[in-house]
């Protein structure tokens, strides 16, 4: 994306009609350096101040902003980033630093936004203390930055502190508070751990709604993040009724483009997927993913997740080709934006790896799935969901090559973990159950394939209902279990 031309002159009409008096960079420089301390600083305060009624406030809210702060950007960067002008006016200049930080983040430029936080938080934490509100709001701003880095455990102890610290300053129900509650819960999902991620989100989604009511833009953030971790314990009914609610709520209040609204009908459109109903989920997914590119840009780590998603969609309805096409540049982007090892990452390459398997492209799936479980156990741990899911879709390969019993000892410890981790009725756990029955079946070992399939046939119904199309997967390969037995 190219930059907005620079205006000319010493002024420039804006679209809000800011009038931002433009100061030549070469008598900021003069000024900046001159040798009078005094006279330095207070120019140094001058142009911050210049630039802080200038910039746009609330990014997430106003995406009109951000044409403005794209030109802003590198002045803000410049002027408020100055040992004199961090010494001069601390809170002026830490706050627009930690603005254009929100900027980049909110653009999806993570790698870039994590040093500004950085700098506006070391600065706060040396000028006003741990506990000034200020510097809470860059450890909150920066653990968000973290968890989009892929660095959970940072994240997590960075805001386990900061809400510790809230909590007693400002109390359990300011909205402050509940913003690293939320955000907290966000680092327990991704290790995790989601029972304790679950009653996090559970608690600040009811203070939140009570505080600040049902269609404020946290509260619908936080039922977001709550509709989440509820798909990735299973509970997709109630994951689907508090998502659609939410969807509404975001596109009435926020509008449809608006970010956190795309992530609202993400995580909807993931858990109809799971639900079964692969044609609106598509339809969903395909919408969030236009709107995310065009409003977010390509490069954006919500629309590389967003076409992960879709990917995943369009393999369940046998789309193969448009599939591998997604999740090969979703893979590709994702690598170069976040790195190869970020759970983003890992999450494209193990959905193109079933795509290519699928297709035919049985040894290259193998390799790419190969490496990304490797890196994924090591990353998320073994027993993490995510690792799990990674493991059985690579069994799933192993068995299309005909190497039915490294599959069936794959299938064999991804099951036992899941039932250990999620519990038997887990839907992920019925997947891993089923794929492992089909391993038994081809290597001759029908009755366990038969009890398997009955055991996993039964639960699914109760689960997911008779009609979802993995109980009638379940079905029909109990009946291929039978007719090996030659029972009727």
């Amino acid at each position: 994306m190219h930059d907005d031309p620079a205006p000319a002159g010493h002024g420039h009409g804006v679209p809000d009609g800011i009038q931002l008096h433009r100061i030549p960079a070469a008598l900021l420089r003069a000024r900046s350096q001159a040798t009078d301390v005094a006279s330095a600083a207070a120019w140094a305060a001058t142009v911050v101040r210049l630039l802080e009624k200038a910039a746009p406030g609330d990014l997430r809210a106003d995406l009109g902003g951000w044409p403005l702060w794209r030109w802003l950007l590198p002045h803000v960067l410049a002027a408020a980033g100055r040992d004199v002008a961090l010494a001069a006016v601390p809170a002026e200049a830490t706050g627009l630093l930690d603005h254009a930080a929100s900027y980049l983040l909110t653009r999806g430029e993570v790698q870039a936004a994590v040093a500004v936080y950085e700098r506006a938080y070391d600065v706060r934490r040396d000028t006003f203390g741990d506990d000034h509100l200020d510097t809470l709001t860059s450890a909150s701003n920066l653990a968000m930055n973290l968890w989009w880095l892929g660095e959970y455990q940072r994240a997590r102890a960075l805001n386990d502190d900061t809400l510790t610290r809230r909590r007693r300053i400002l109390g359990d129900d300011h909205p402050d508070t509940l913003t690293s509650a939320r955000v907290l819960g966000l680092a327990l999902w991704s290790l995790g751990d989601y029972r304790q991620a679950r009653q996090l989100q559970n608690d600040t989604l009811a203070r939140s709604r009570r505080i600040l009511g049902d269609d404020h833009p946290d509260t619908l953030n936080s039922a977001s993040q709550l509709g989440l971790v509820l798909w990735s314990l299973g509970d997709y009914r109630q994951a689907r009724q508090l998502l659609v609610d939410t969807l509404t709520r975001s596109r009435r209040i926020l509008g449809e483009d608006q970010p956190d609204t795309l992530v609202s009908a993400g995580v909807l459109g993931l858990v109809l997927w799971s639900l079964g109903d692969y044609q609106q989920a598509r339809q969903l997914e395909s919408d969030t993913f236009t709107r995310s590119r065009r409003v977010l840009g390509e490069d954006n780590p919500n629309t590389v997740f967003s076409a992960s998603v879709l990917g995943l969609v369009l393999w369940s309805v046998g789309d193969y080709q448009q599939a591998r096409q997604l999740a090969g540049d979703a893979f590709a982007r994702s690598r170069r934006i976040l790195g190869e090892e970020h759970s983003i990452t890992l999450e494209a390459a193990s959905v193109l790896g079933l795509t290519l398997a699928f297709l035919g492209e049985h040894q290259q799936a193998r390799q790419l799935q190969d490496d990304t479980l490797t890196r994924s156990r090591r990353i998320l741990g073994e027993d993490h969901l995510h690792t799990l899911q990674i493991a059985s879709r690579l069994g799933l390969t192993l068995g299309y090559l005909g190497e039915h019993q490294q599959a069936r000892q794959l299938q064999t410890d991804t099951l036992t973990r899941l039932r250990r981790v999620l519990g038997d009725n887990h839907p992920e756990t019925l997947t891993s159950a089923s794929r492992l029955a089909a391993d038994l079946r081809e290597l001759g070992e029908y009755q366990r394939a038969c009890a398997l399939d009955q055991d996993t046939l039964a639960r699914r119904r109760r689960v997911l209902g008779d009609d979802h199309p993995d109980t009638l997967i379940s079905a029909n390969n109990l009946a291929a279990d039978l007719r090996a037995l030659g029972e009727p």
